[in-house]
């Protein structure tokens, strides 16, 4: 276990039985601070090199990591040591080019080197014990509008969000836990950022009421479209009817077709 010693150009200095060693920029998160502990591995012992563990390249692992350059026939990945990861086109998916971040499962080729796929989904065994309720956190390797979030857990499970719950931006390489909705007969997640359901409706609930403490009213209502429900609340159109049919028994609130008012005290 090493400790944080201090920050430069180069990037993050950390110490551990007595001697120091370097991680470089890029190589550890951006909130790490001076005195923390982290679990590191020396990669250069000449030039005191080191790495995190999380950001270790092993086979089977999911990872972020960026683009270094473009060869002939595919590209490298900036490993934070002298040997950087191949990755070739036949292994990419859309447009990539050299500075950008992308989410990649670490294999094994045909002459059994190390390289990187960004077809995730491909190289999954969806084998888990994994059930309906559990959380699990996961990495994002994906995300397309109209189609959802896609991530991978466990580096080996293939899992979704669905479209209607994306109430805010996600990116690739962001690590999010989630709670699995329920399993698909092949093993994938169906995955949900929010709580089960008597837990949420509740939550909902004083979400909506807060917003009609500051403004009044709301400008969307039973018969709104789910996107101007999703814009206005942040919630699907689903959940938006379970929150206010329970404000609405409790008298706290009136609804119309396009508007939601609190009742006055």
């Amino acid at each position: 276990m090493a400790k944080v010693s201090r920050f430069t150009n180069e990037g993050m200095f950390v110490e551990e039985n007595f001697k120091t060693y370097l991680i470089l920029r890029g190589g550890f998160p951006t909130n790490l601070k001076i005195g923390e502990e982290v679990d590191i591995s020396v990669v250069d012992k000449k030039k005191n090199l080191a790495i995190l563990d999380d950001y270790k390249v092993e086979e089977g692992k999911v990872m972020c990591l960026r683009v270094k350059a473009k060869t002939a026939v595919g590209f490298f990945l900036d490993t934070f040591t002298d040997d950087d990861l191949f990755m070739p086109f036949a292994e990419t998916t859309g447009r990539v080019k050299p500075g950008d971040k992308v989410v990649v499962k670490v294999l094994r080729d045909r002459k059994d080197r190390l390289c990187a796929s960004m077809r995730i989904s491909e190289h999954v065994s969806n084998k888990h014990n994994y059930k309906e309720n559990d959380d699990v956190n996961a990495i994002i390797y994906s995300v397309r509008p109209g189609l959802g979030v896609f991530a991978v857990v466990d580096s080996d499970i293939d899992g979704r969000m669905e479209p209607y719950e994306m109430n805010r931006a996600f990116e690739p390489g962001d690590v999010e836990k989630f709670r699995i909705k329920y399993v698909l007969p092949d093993g994938k997640l169906c995955l949900t950022k929010r709580e089960r359901a008597h837990i949420q409706v509740d939550k909902d609930s004083l979400a909506i009421m807060e917003a009609l403490m500051k403004n009044g009213k709301l400008a969307v209502g039973d018969k709104s479209a789910p996107d101007e429900i999703m814009e206005t609340t942040g919630l699907s159109k689903q959940a938006f009817k379970r929150a206010c049919g329970k404000l609405l028994k409790k008298g706290l609130i009136k609804i119309s077709d396009r508007e939601v008012r609190r009742v006055e005290d």
